[in-house]
Parts: C-alpha cells; sequence; structure tokens
C-alpha cells in the first residue's frame, strides 16, 4: 500500500491546455491507472486473509483526517474470483435497453450504481468487492448511466449500431427480443415519441437526447 500511496496523483484535464497537452495528460494518466491497478492486484491476497475489513466512503484522499467514525465505517470482503463484463441487448417497444452486467462463473450479476475504481460489486450484494482483471473506460461510462442505456429504434443506425457490433466482438453480448441481423430501424408513432419525451425527462439518458437531437 506504500507503494500505492507514492504513485503520483491523476492529473486532471483544462481547457486552457491544447489538445496535445491534454492528450499527453491522458495517456499518462492512463499509465499511472495500471499501475495502481497492479499494485491493488498485488495486495489482493493480503486482503483476502484478513477477517475485518470495512469500507469508509472519504469523497477523495483530501478529506482523509483522523480516525473515522464507527457509525460511517461498513464491513466487507474482497472476493478472488474475476468478473468478466457482459452485455445485454433488449427489445422494449420503442426503444432499446442495453444492459452493463458482469459474470462470476457463470451466474450473471447486475452492478451495483455506486463502485470504487478497479472494483465492482453486485446491486444484491454491495458489500462483496471484485477486482477488475483491466482497467477499461468502459465500466466508468456505463456507470454514470446506472449501467444502462436507451436509445429509439428509429435512431439506432445512426448512433448505436457501430457501438454495439463493437461491444459484441469484444465482450459476450446476449439479445432479447433482438435479431443480430435486423436493420432496427422502426419509425414511431407521434403518441408514441410524445411519450418518449417524457420518459427522457425523467430518466435524463445522454444517449435518448443524442436519439431525439
Amino acid at each position: 500500500m506504500l507503494h500505492m500511496i507514492s504513485l503520483p496523483l491523476i492529473n486532471g484535464l483544462k481547457e486552457s491546455n491544447s489538445t496535445k497537452e491534454n492528450q499527453a495528460i491522458k495517456k499518462n494518466n492512463i499509465k499511472r491507472m495500471n499501475d495502481i491497478l497492479l499494485v491493488w492486484h498485488k495486495a489482493m491476497p493480503l486482503l483476502e486473509m484478513q477477517y475485518f475489513i470495512h469500507t469508509f466512503f472519504t469523497w477523495g484522499m483530501s478529506n482523509v483526517c483522523g480516525r473515522p467514525r464507527q457509525k460511517e465505517m461498513h464491513p466487507c470482503t474482497f472476493s478472488n474470483e474475476v468478473p468478466k463484463i457482459c452485455f445485454l441487448l433488449q427489445d422494449k417497444g420503442d426503444y432499446y435497453e442495453l444492459q452493463f452486467r458482469f459474470k462470476i462463473w457463470n451466474k450473471i450479476l447486475i452492478p451495483n450504481l455506486s463502485n470504487p475504481v478497479f472494483f465492482i460489486r453486485a446491486i444484491n450484494d454491495p458489500a462483496k468487492f471484485y477486482l477488475l482483471s483491466t482497467h477499461t473506460d468502459i465500466t466508468n461510462f456505463f456507470n454514470k448511466f446506472k449501467f444502462r442505456i436507451l436509445v429509439l429504434k428509429n435512431r439506432y443506425d445512426g448512433h448505436f449500431k457501430k457501438s454495439i457490433n463493437h461491444l459484441a466482438i469484444i465482450y459476450d453480448m446476449k439479445f432479447k427480443g433482438v435479431k443480430k441481423n435486423n436493420p432496427l430501424c422502426w419509425r414511431l408513432s407521434p403518441a408514441r415519441y410524445y411519450s418518449l419525451l417524457i420518459l427522457l425527462h425523467h430518466c435524463r439518458t445522454p444517449w435518448l437526447v443524442a436519439a431525439l437531437a
């Protein structure tokens, strides 16, 4: 853990920087994140042997000072099982829903809406942490949207289809009510269109914003 503390902090991007400077910052940040993940993998055997492990949400290292209060600490465990990312694409009538999930052996789990960096946990067992095998932005990306993305059918080809094809190549993808080779270009009736506008207002899903643009 001392090695992890000694690693440089992740640098933020600045609008005043040039595109080249921000690209260099991104490249260095990826390297640092991979270095930190490597330390976590080395530390996992030690964590698994501990009997009393608790989590404490700090809102950043700058807020860590003194001993945490007992009521803010929650017991947890670390698993040596490696989670595998998978997806489910479902037909929801006028739109499609892409769900981010993960597998432990052959059991498919729904992620908890809050996960620390490098880790993922199931919604039905949030006290059990699984360490991801690699650092990938896709987990952080889906985490921002509560692990589900919606897209209107008549906008699927222009905004979504290529991404689905790429994901299906890299990860296990299940289809429910959707044919893999289906062009998916149905049109919406005005009544259904405005009902989805109401849905958009409540769920505030950026992919629907892009679809309705």
